[in-house]
């Protein structure tokens, strides 16, 4: 049975996820956005983050892959995960990521044949020395 919330219905505009986070016409913040927790020094502004984005898309274009298909990045969290989701969805592909953190037996919440979905191409984290 439908329950109704005790709240005014949301005017949800009907828009893609760029068009939603960046609007046209708006200038976006250079406020940092997305801080690094073990290095605040390490930050992506709005701005930034679109300027990573589209760089992104057109690079995956210019890399032959066709709108729709999966493109898949293996890296930690980081502050450029979310240009990495923005950049591919908003070209038009789709988007799996792997954690090389997680091991496969235990951490993945979700049954194996979910998990990989044949990626086109596959993307890699930034490398972290293990001497820091």
């Amino acid at each position: 049975m439908p329950f109704k919330s005790i709240y005014a219905d949301l005017d949800i505009p009907q828009s893609n996820l760029l068009d939603f986070t960046f609007p046209a016409g708006s200038t976006p913040s250079d406020r940092p956005l997305w801080i690094d927790s073990k290095d605040t020094s390490v930050s992506l502004s709005a701005a930034q983050t679109l300027e990573w984005v589209k760089r992104l898309g057109f690079g995956l274009q210019r890399a032959g892959i066709k709108k729709g298909e999966v493109v898949m990045i293996f890296t930690p969290n980081h502050v450029f995960v979310p240009v990495a989701y923005l950049g591919i969805v908003g070209a038009g592909h789709s988007f799996s990521a792997g954690n090389p953190a997680y091991t496969i037996p235990g951490s993945y919440p979700f049954p194996m044949d979910l998990l990989f979905a044949m990626p086109e191409k596959m993307l890699t984290g930034p490398q972290r020395s293990s001497t820091s």
